[in-house]
C-alpha cells in the first residue's frame, strides 16, 4: 500500500517537506533524508529518498527495500530542488 499525492506541480513551486522526519530512527540524531534521483538504494545505508515511475521511494533502515512510497499522480521526473529535507 503507498499513500498517493494527486496535483503535485513542481514547476508551479509545490515541494514535497521531509523536514520533520528522522530519516535514521535507528541514531539518536534527527538526521535528514539523502536524495538519491532515480539510482538503486545503497546498501547498509539509510535515510534514502529516490524517485522512479512516478513513485518516491524512502529507506530508513539498512536494507535496499523501500519502507514507504509515495505515488505522484502525473509525475515523470522530480529532482533534489523539489524536495525539501
Amino acid at each position: 500500500m503507498r499513500d498517493i499525492i494527486n496535483g503535485f506541480k513542481a514547476a508551479e513551486g509545490d515541494k514535497l517537506d521531509f523536514t520533520g522526519f528522522d530519516a535514521r530512527p535507528l541514531t539518536d540524531a534527527h538526521d535528514a533524508f539523502v536524495f538519491i534521483g532515480n539510482a538503486a538504494f545503497s546498501a547498509n545505508n539509510t535515510g534514502e529518498l529516490r524517485f522512479a515511475d512516478g513513485v518516491l521511494y524512502g529507506n530508513l533502515d539498512d536494507n535496499i527495500g523501500a519502507d514507504f512510497e509515495i505515488q505522484l499522480t502525473g509525475v515523470q521526473s522530480l529532482q533534489a530542488a523539489d524536495i525539501i529535507v
